[in-house]
């Protein structure tokens, strides 16, 4: 019996450390702040959960997946431009309908056992410009392998074992420039006809010994020299210094240049022209650098027809802002263009996103409140056309370097939808981490649904790139609390640049207004415009000015019940212990120090009758009768929004009376 337990122990002993540490074998690191993760020994898809939203290059090495399921990808990571599966012995790949990683640009499976590649293996991926699958076990390729990959223009197969290629694998692939089938031993013969795609050039090296071609214009069958094809490379090398300067006289009339970046990825410079407009370069996945005719450069958006309604939607949106009296905080539109296959969209070319100003400290050239009284003009122009934008974000907010200083313009319209035709109540909008919660789980859209993104958006900015609802690096699970109310929204750590105290307690009430989980509760735009944290020093003396009469009209006596109701929300005991030595000696000896009332008239006075004070009272007011309000606002900071708010509600209760 002691053998027995003494061989369990020592089996278990052995065991136990493999099977335990096989677990936690997957490994990923962070490269280029957080842009780029590399993992290895990875077992199970799920291992990589954990990685931030901020990734936009995905390396798997060495691991052990006998199967590739793209849906397993976490979905906050929705800015992915490469895919790299590099010797994971993967031996097949799961087909999903969904999701679709719509930024993915490279896709790399390499050093893998898969042999087949099956219809649709690729359609997750439908902006895809590369497919790197090469050094695999590749033995057939299917009809339809690239079904649908318009925009498609490398596809590496080298290194594999391909013994048959389906005729239709390559057809209707406009975009479709370079096929690599080098070293592929067993293939013998190909056979390809399409007429639609003319321009694709084939590679071969150590492959066939014939290929059969047939384009629109003839046929033909070549027979390679497979004797001297070390010497036909050295001359077909020497050809291109040759004809050096023949290319580079015929450089402005190619369609298209293909390179690669540092990191090893393709992008692209376009030479391209669409009716009036000029593209020239790729900017983002779908949004390009061009120009028009009469020389102006624009930002092209481009949109495969076929693919979504979206296009349509933000060119109708666009169009109807045209027609009204354009709003300098709306990217303008320019106009369209289309072929076949894509519709081109013009639109004004800008400097950069708020995220990307808000990293690089540019926002601080503009005034922090400035920008968001912009971007909050921009929005109520939006509203005032019956229109929901739908996706209020930092990056759909872009700078503008003008002639006049710096503009924020709201962008991207394409999830838009205008307030009187019928909205899917049910179906999430929106990107994660900013959506309201209405708009995410579902329930009544309306123009709120905005307010509460900008709201987010107001935080994010005064809170130097922080997020209300949790970590910015985490917006899935600010989403969650968004929706299912998971803790509080933390409004500390506002900071507004040359501001004094009341500031921020203005910001505070404000955003905490806007992102109300009850889209009834949340304020329309235009009052958001009309906030006093907006306010210039001249409209906040104006405003004291009113207040500090219905502070002392007998027919105002509703009002003075009900500032004197709260006032300890603004100090407590005399108002008087607040002030410096020099104003306290200025106050009547009569006047009710405790009463409210009392020092919004005393505000009142002293800015009516700032030319009679003596020059130290003008000096600590500031020189000036607009800093008489300034003063007490910096003793009081709730002040300002305490009247505010109270008369706000002895406005709506005088409307209630009316109705």
């Amino acid at each position: 019996m002691a053998f027995f337990i003494l061989f369990l122990c020592l089996t278990g002993s052995f065991l136990f450390p493999i099977t335990m540490g096989r677990s936690n074998q997957g490994k990923c690191s962070l490269y280029r702040n957080n842009k780029l993760a590399k993992c290895e020994k990875v077992y199970n898809m799920k291992d990589l959960n954990d990685l931030p939203s901020t990734i936009t290059h995905l390396e798997i090495t060495n691991s052990d997946l006998f199967a590739l399921n793209f849906a397993l990808i976490p979905l906050r990571i929705t800015n992915l431009e490469s895919i790299v599966f590099d010797g994971c012995k993967t031996e097949y790949i799961k087909i999903e309908i969904s999701p679709q990683f719509t930024t993915v640009r490279s896709l790399y499976i390499r050093h893998n056992n898969i042999d087949i590649i099956r219809e649709n293996t690729f359609q997750q991926f439908p902006n895809v410009v590369n497919i790197a699958f090469d050094h695999n076990k590749v033995k057939k390729i299917y009809k339809d392998a690239f079904n649908n990959l318009f925009d498609i223009e490398i596809v590496n197969l080298s290194h594999n074992s391909i013994e048959e290629i389906d005729d239709q694998s390559f057809k209707n692939l406009p975009m479709l420039k370079i096929v690599d089938l080098s070293f592929n031993d067993e293939l013998q013969t190909f056979d390809y006809t399409d007429t639609s795609s003319p321009k694709i050039s084939f590679i071969f090296e150590d492959s066939i010994k014939t290929l059969y071609y047939s384009d629109a214009h003839q046929d033909r069958q070549i027979t390679r020299l497979w004797k001297y094809r070390y010497l036909l490379g050295i001359v077909f090398l020497l050809i291109p210094i040759l004809f050096i300067l023949f290319c580079s006289c015929c450089a402005c009339c190619m369609s298209e240049i293909i390179v690669r970046d540092m990191h090893g990825n393709f992008s692209e410079i376009y030479a391209m022209e669409i009716g009036q407009i000029k593209i020239e370069k790729r900017m983002a996945h779908n949004v390009w650098k061009g120009t028009l005719r009469d020389g102006r450069s624009i930002a092209v958006k481009k949109y495969l027809k076929a693919s979504s309604s979206k296009p349509d939607k933000e060119l109708d949106i666009l169009l109807r802002m045209s027609n009204t009296k354009p709003s300098p905080n709306i990217v303008q539109y320019f106009c369209k263009e289309e072929n076949d296959n894509h519709l081109y969209i013009a639109l004004e070319l800008c400097d950069m996103n708020l995220e990307e100003a808000i990293q690089s400290k540019k926002e601080a050239t503009s005034s922090q409140l400035t920008s968001l009284r912009q971007i909050t003009d921009g929005l109520w122009h939006v509203h005032k056309q019956g229109i929901q934008h739908r996706d209020i974000k930092p990056t759909n907010i872009l700078l503008k370097q003008r002639d006049d200083g710096l503009y924020f313009l709201i962008s991207d319209f394409d999830l838009g939808h205008f307030e009187k035709e019928n909205s899917d109540h049910k179906k999430p909008y929106g990107t994660i981490g900013w959506a309201a919660p209405e708009l995410w789980k579902g329930g009544k859209r309306t123009s709120a649904v905005d307010v509460f993104s900008l709201g987010c958006v107001f935080y994010y900015v005064l809170a130097n790139g922080r997020h209300p609802f949790g970590k910015i690096d985490d917006l899935e699970q600010c989403q969650r609390n968004i929706c299912y109310g998971i803790g509080q929204p933390k409004l500390s750590q506002l900071k507004i640049e040359g501001s004094r105290g009341f500031k921020p307690v203005l910001a505070k009430s404000l955003i905490n207004f806007m992102i109300q989980r009850d889209y009834k509760k949340r304020p329309k735009a235009r009052w958001v415009i009309q906030h006093p944290i907006f306010w210039t020093d001249e409209e906040i003396s104006k405003f004291y000015h009113n207040i500090g009469k219905m502070a002392v009209d007998k027919e105002q006596e509703t009002f003075q019940r009900m500032v004197r109701a709260d006032s300890s929300e603004v100090y407590t005991g005399s108002w008087t212990s607040y002030l410096d030595v020099i104003v306290k000696c200025d106050v009547d000896k009569r006047m009710d120090k405790a009463d409210i009332c009392r020092l919004l008239r005393f505000i009142r006075n002293k800015s009516e009758h700032f030319d009679e004070l003596s020059e130290d009272l003008k000096r600590t007011y500031y020189c000036c009768s607009e800093g008489v309000a300034r003063y007490f606002n910096e003793k009081f900071s709730k002040l300002l929004l305490y009247t505010f708010q109270k008369k706000e509600e002895l406005e709506q209760l005088n409307r209630k009376k009316k109705n």
